[in-house]
């Protein structure tokens, strides 16, 4: 995904205020028959980056229950000043039970501590309405198990300052993150487009 409202501005960093969400890195996780598997969660700030914001983080259960899971499923993270990114880790335990459909299960932010300018929710109630991310957990022998690669972009500054001049360029980072199937290698073509 591609938030909607990124452009390349001088405007973001000049914001009186942070906004901060959550974005689900993928559609899926496959569990696994004994091993656990990880899957990843990325907290993301932009607007006023001065100053520290600490955030909570709880997952929901959809059709899981704490037996599909090990490790923490709460806890916070950490925005130092100028950071705009931080991941949350859960681990999908797995098991050897017969083929099961998808479960779904889903991460909240639940509150904000600032050092530092103040912050909102990146949502569409910011004053009010914490985000959520959500995946499904397949079977790997599930029959409904998808068979192919899932890629996401992400721009989690959400705006660059433009420099003063071309020997002042500033770099704009996206990230591609793929999920699904990741035993082989693939090259992606990307394009670059601007817009006002």
């Amino acid at each position: 995904d591609v938030w909607p409202d990124d452009e390349f501005t001088n405007q973001g960093p000049n914001a009186a205020s942070a906004r901060i969400g959550i974005q689900a890195l993928g559609a899926q996780v496959f569990e696994g028959d004994v091993t656990p598997m990880d899957y990843r969660f990325m907290v993301y700030r932009r607007g006023n980056l001065d100053g520290t914001h600490t955030v909570n983080w709880g997952l929901n259960h959809g059709g899981t229950d704490s037996d599909d899971f090990t490790g923490a499923t709460a806890g916070t993270v950490t925005f130092a000043a100028g950071q705009t990114l931080q991941f949350i880790t859960i681990q999908v335990a797995g098991d050897t039970l017969p083929p099961e459909s998808y479960e779904a299960f889903s991460v909240s932010l639940t509150g904000i501590t600032t050092s530092g300018p103040t912050a909102e929710w990146d949502s569409s109630n910011p004053s009010s309405t914490p985000p959520t991310a959500t995946t499904r957990i397949y079977a790997s022998d599930s029959p409904s198990t998808p068979s192919m690669s899932y890629y996401s972009v992400f721009n989690g500054a959400g705006s660059v300052t433009e420099g003063s001049s071309a020997s002042a360029a500033t770099s704009a980072v996206f990230t591609v993150h793929r999920t699904g199937l990741t035993n082989f290698a693939q090259n992606l073509d990307y394009v670059v487009e601007g817009f006002a």
